[in-house]
């Protein structure tokens, strides 16, 4: 495994552990490190498969395992991304915001709101993205307060189109 890989990893482990303090020692200082730290372990996984792929074509033996597996994480990634994309464009996903601008109780918990975190999380991001049912989807998001941070659960239902 190369240098770089390894800093990546250790970079990533770094970053999860931050991100899981943070939650629950109530660190309002990079929330988010969490998510980061997640996708710095794929590009780390990444890095470690590419390394194996050099290493196995220098010995002249098939690297096809690697590359599916570097296939299926670059389709996966761009799925993740494609997902966040269409839940933010999505009606449900701006009325739940607004619902949570002005939820009394969590404004007593966190302050006056200052905005949502990039990353949703929980696998119900995706399945509300794509899916074309009318069951519902929950997921979490991130809140950010004048006060506090903290993780919302919410569920969306998307609606079917009227034919």
């Amino acid at each position: 495994m190369s240098t770089s890989t390894k800093v990546i990893f250790i970079i990533a482990f770094l970053l999860l552990i931050y991100g899981y303090l943070c939650r629950l020692l109530n660190i309002y200082f990079f929330w988010d490190s969490k998510h980061f730290g997640w996708i710095m372990m794929v590009t780390g996984l990444m890095g470690f498969l590419i390394d194996l792929k050099k290493i196995l074509e220098a010995q002249k033996k098939s690297a096809f395992l690697p590359q599916a597996f570097i296939g299926v994480l670059i389709v996966a990634l761009g799925i993740a991304g494609g997902g966040i994309l269409l839940l933010n464009s999505s009606k449900a996903y701006r009325d739940a915001i607004e619902n949570i601008k002005i939820d009394g109780v969590l404004k007593s918990e966190i302050g006056n709101y200052q905005g949502v975190g990039i990353f949703p999380s929980g696998p119900g991001f995706l399945d509300f993205a794509y899916k074309v049912n009318r069951d519902p989807s929950t997921f979490v998001i991130t809140v950010r307060g004048s006060r506090a941070i903290k993780d919302v659960e919410i569920t969306l239902y998307k609606s079917l189109p009227v034919e």
